[in-house]
């Protein structure tokens, strides 16, 4: 198994796909319904492809990431060949909260005394899709291409 299995909560979700799925190996939701009684070997496999198919095909579409603590706030542009981190941290001294919503704009009233913005650009490890997954898996979330540009924005208008 390359990613990890749906949850009862994701496959839900799911449900209209997985039918789908189902219906194109040649099986009904009734069979699917007995393989899953049975704690079958069979049914533990489709559901293993099933699942690494759609986190292969959620990855795929992932183009930007965030990652968002107490005194930093990161976004990613997953690009195919390389990743790019742009980043802000916070100075300690400073009771600061990223993960507050109007944090942002909180920034732009200290006029960035302090503040350190960072850039990096890597080639991925592994895979695309196996790093997007260990990122989303780490506590990161799916963003936006305004959001990376907005703070790519910041990071030039303030660069230190």
């Amino acid at each position: 198994m390359k990613y990890r299995y749906l949850t009862y909560q994701e496959l839900t979700v799911m449900n209209e796909d997985f039918s789908d799925f189902l219906y194109a190996e040649g099986f009904s939701g009734y069979d699917w319904k007995v393989l899953q009684d049975q704690h079958s070997e069979q049914a533990l496999n489709m559901l293993s492809r099933y699942s690494d198919e759609t986190f292969e095909k959620v990855m795929q579409s992932v183009k930007y990431l965030e990652y968002r603590s107490s005194d930093q706030l990161i976004a990613f542009e997953c690009l195919e060949e390389d990743i790019t981190a742009i980043g802000i941290k916070a100075p300690q001294q400073l009771q600061f909260d990223f993960t507050q919503i109007q944090s942002l704009s909180l920034v732009e009233q200290n006029f960035w005394s302090g503040f350190k913005c960072f850039k990096e650009v890597r080639p991925y490890i592994k895979n695309r899709e196996d790093e997007v997954f260990q990122l989303i898996e780490a506590g990161h979330f799916v963003s936006s291409q305004e959001n990376y540009r907005y703070l790519e924005n910041l990071r030039l208008l303030n660069q230190n």
